[in-house]
């Protein structure tokens, strides 16, 4: 039986550990060139169900849960806040 080929990934043009030493702004303004408010959004959500659902969360307790939770509703804004800054329009 010939097994499957392995599948093929797409992966976005965005390198800013390359970009970020002297072109802090380039860097970031690459980010969200090839990034929009989505992708963080579900990156983010993904992010934060992974870890609350593991079995071998370091999230066990409640207290840590809701720090948790909290930092990503902070991040959710700060990248809705850097897209802001990108576009210029509020994001939706």
């Amino acid at each position: 039986m010939l097994s499957p080929l392995p599948r093929k990934r797409f992966h976005k043009p965005c390198h800013l550990p390359n970009n970020i030493g002297k072109h802090f702004y380039e860097g970031l303004e690459a980010v969200f060139d090839n990034f929009h408010l989505h992708d963080f959004r579900e990156g983010l959500n993904l992010w934060l169900h992974a870890a609350l659902a593991s079995r071998q969360s370091a999230y066990e307790d409640g207290g840590e849960r809701e720090d948790l939770m909290d930092f990503v509703q902070h991040l959710h804004r700060l990248t809705e806040a850097f897209c802001i800054f990108h576009t210029g329009t509020p994001a939706q």
